[in-house]
């Protein structure tokens, strides 16, 4: 468990009115916990056989998830490993599989979208 104090560097709202005096208001929103749970991800193993283009489908649709909450860079570090989760999968679909063409063209897109993730993070 890690904890960051923030103090007064981040407040949600003033802590006076622009007159100067108290904001009581604003002292109630900033009196706040977040907690943001991280989760080890496991690498498995592809079965032979398996559905290449869907697992990829699935891994794009979890980084695309993850855009939506992502704040911080390690936040966006996790979009960046699963687009890449994402594009290696969909580099591994089959030349004799029906989405072969479709995979291919998603790889281009998967790729822009780890370079916007990459950048957000500071990689």
């Amino acid at each position: 468990m890690q904890t960051k104090g923030f103090g007064e560097s981040k407040p949600l709202a003033p802590n006076d009115n622009p007159d100067g005096s108290d904001n009581p208001a604003g002292r109630e929103k900033n009196r706040r916990v977040e907690f943001i749970i991280k989760t080890e991800t496991r690498k498995e193993a592809i079965s032979p056989g398996a559905d290449t283009f869907g697992l990829a489908v699935k891994s794009a649709q979890d980084a695309s998830l993850l855009v939506q909450s992502a704040k911080t860079p390690e936040d966006w570090n996790g979009v960046a490993k699963k687009w890449q989760e994402a594009i290696q999968l969909m580099k591994e679909v089959s030349a004799s599989s029906p989405n072969y063409q479709t995979a291919q063209k998603k790889v281009g897109e998967y790729e822009k979208n780890l370079k916007y993730a990459q950048q957000n993070a500071g990689i």
